[in-house]
């Protein structure tokens, strides 16, 4: 088996009125690439890639705008797809044209693992490993976008590889591509609240997975139904964004809105120079409702299962 560990080259005011051949469930081209003209010719090998380990991007960075200290990474990388997603999409690109690709579920026997029948030749593969309701868009080796610019804990993998004519497989390495920002409340959800709106700018929904760069200037929206049993308990929501710079930082405009059953907004807060970091989550705590603390205890939280996340220092508002 041959490693690849692919290296980088590397979340309110405005004034909020203007704010804004194959395992499981894989899915194969239907297409005899061996017999194609613009794919390499020759007898298909059977290639097995697994996605093996899934890591932090990088070391934490020395970025001077950065307000708090990071500290170094210690925690084991998770080793199964399933410790850190419930989603994975993977295409075999030979240039920009698409040899292969597999879409799978946590439910899926097999999930991680994905066989081709790939002749001999070089080829680009991108791994999406995530926690989305719906597949993420490959659409070329430098290129992922998500549906509705909806990102959740995501990681990926871009590189190349050589297959020959005895290639028996390959592990993968994925590294975790999103920044987090997390709003914690202090004070109870009240009885009026329905849903919690997360609308934010300066981040990016599309990625190279090769970089882990974000690419475009998203703007993004996320919102959290609150359900009857959650009001009286302080909340917990996550937002995630790709980070645009080459060295994963930067900073979120986050409006957040606390609307009632009828779309009407009754409390709001602006963030307007948040701090994030690829393979970090930056935490916001305080009181957003003008309560005091919690009248049942207990706490609440709306997100996604987390593996190796490192927290910045807590910012109270």
């Amino acid at each position: 088996m041959k490693h690849f560990h692919f290296r980088s080259a590397m979340v309110c005011a405005f004034p909020l009125a203007m704010l804004f051949s194959l395992s499981s469930c894989q899915k194969a081209i239907d297409e005899d690439i061996s017999s194609t003209s613009h794919m390499p010719q020759g007898t298909p090998a059977k290639v097995i890639f697994t996605l093996d380990g899934f890591t932090q991007s990088r070391e934490p960075s020395s970025a001077k705008h950065l307000s708090s200290p990071r500290t170094p990474i210690t925690r084991a990388a998770a080793s199964a797809a399933s410790d850190v997603a419930k989603r994975i999409d993977f295409v075999v690109f030979y240039g920009n044209d698409v040899a292969f690709q597999a879409h799978q579920t946590d439910s899926d026997a097999g999930f991680g693992t994905l066989t081709a029948n790939l002749t001999p030749g070089d080829y680009s593969i991108v791994a999406v490993a995530h926690n989305g309701q719906q597949e993420a868009i490959i659409s070329m080796p430098t290129k992922v976008t998500f549906n509705g610019n909806r990102l959740s804990d995501t990681f990926a993998y871009g590189g190349n590889v050589t297959i020959t004519d005895n290639d028996t497989g390959h592990n993968l390495t994925l590294r975790r591509a999103v920044a987090c920002f997390r709003l914690k409340t202090t004070d109870a959800i009240p009885d009026t609240v329905a849903q919690m709106k997360f609308y934010y700018l300066q981040g990016s929904s599309t990625l190279n997975p090769v970089t882990l760069q974000g690419t475009a200037n998203s703007k993004q929206t996320e919102i959290f139904d609150i359900a009857q049993d959650q009001h009286g308990r302080v909340g917990q929501w996550d937002i995630f964004t790709f980070p645009k710079t080459t060295d994963g930082t930067g900073k979120l405009v986050v409006q957040v809105q606390a609307l009632d059953k009828s779309g009407n907004v009754v409390y709001e807060k602006l963030f307007s120079d948040a701090d994030i970091e690829r393979g970090y989550r930056t935490v916001y705590t305080g009181n957003f409702f003008g309560g005091s603390t919690a009248a049942q205890g207990g706490g609440f939280q709306v997100g996604f299962e987390e593996v190796e996340w490192k927290d910045k220092t807590e910012i109270t508002y």
